[in-house]
């Protein structure tokens, strides 16, 4: 895991930091600027360059484009980072590296966010390409009473998953007479949730992925929900649906064919 791209041979400042100069995030063949010495960094002794815009006069460094930025421990997120992966927890990574847990949970946060923009760079490099499978598994946040669906597309081929939307959903189930009370009362404070949640949600996550794709090949499972969602985000749909008793549908799961709308010129 690569946590420090300024090391690379040849590196320069893909821009200007400052928000303010004409030459942040839009740097042309105008944009100017020079070193200006060397700092040492505290916590491993490493002198890092400084460097200055030509335009507006702010002063940075490397550090500034480096995903350990403002860190005092430089070294803690490729740590984390591995161990997350490992499915450890946060008390034993902080007894493991040597920190405190609320250390590891800013780290893991930190972590989070740059592995969204990662995430949604590689999504823009290309669409998706052969099979796509889309379903969905129930969970709670904060109670019983609190149930949500978790929709993942992910490409066959390649293991990649292209989006992810959630809808909330209220109990149900069998329910005692002070259970009922006791959603009816959440309910009132909180709101219904929506009945049709999950079928706008499944639309939005196929919507997404078939923007930007001709043709597309969709798998998933014999939920109700999904036609009707297939139908409202793609113009020409054919569905073959497999049983999902079927002892070869882990391998070949639904499959629908679907030609999506052509993305809109701008």
């Amino acid at each position: 895991m690569r946590t420090d791209p300024t090391k690379r041979p040849g590196w320069v400042p893909p821009h200007c930091p400052n928000r303010k100069c004409r030459f942040h995030k839009s740097v042309d063949s105008n944009w100017v600027w020079r070193r200006r010495g060397f700092y040492t960094r505290q916590s491993d002794g490493r002198r890092i360059q400084r460097l200055q815009c030509g335009t507006c006069r702010v002063t940075f460094s490397e550090q500034t484009f480096s995903t350990t930025y403002w860190l005092k421990r430089p070294d803690l997120p490729r740590r984390i980072f591995m161990r997350v992966v490992g499915c450890m927890a946060a008390r034993q990574i902080a007894r493991d590296i040597g920190c405190s847990p609320e250390t590891v949970n800013r780290a893991i946060a930190r972590l989070g966010r740059h592995c969204m923009l990662l995430h949604m760079q590689l999504w823009r490099l290309d669409p998706a390409r052969g099979p796509i499978v889309f379903d969905g598994f129930e969970s709670v946040e904060y109670s019983q009473y609190h149930p949500i669906q978790h929709h993942v597309a992910v490409e066959v081929d390649t293991g990649f998953f292209l989006y992810h939307t959630d809808s909330e959903l209220r109990r149900k189930g069998r329910m005692t007479s002070w259970q009922r009370r006791r959603r009816a009362e959440i309910e009132r404070r909180l709101g219904r949730p929506a009945s049709g949640a999950l079928v706008s949600d499944v639309t939005e996550l196929l919507s997404v992925i078939l923007a930007r794709a001709s043709r597309a090949e969709l798998r998933s499972d014999e939920h109700p929900s999904y036609p009707s969602a297939v139908r409202t985000a793609s113009r020409e749909t054919g569905q073959r649906v497999i049983s999902g008793r079927d002892p070869d549908a882990a391998a070949t799961s639904a499959c629908t064919r679907v030609r999506s709308r052509p993305a809109r010129r701008t």
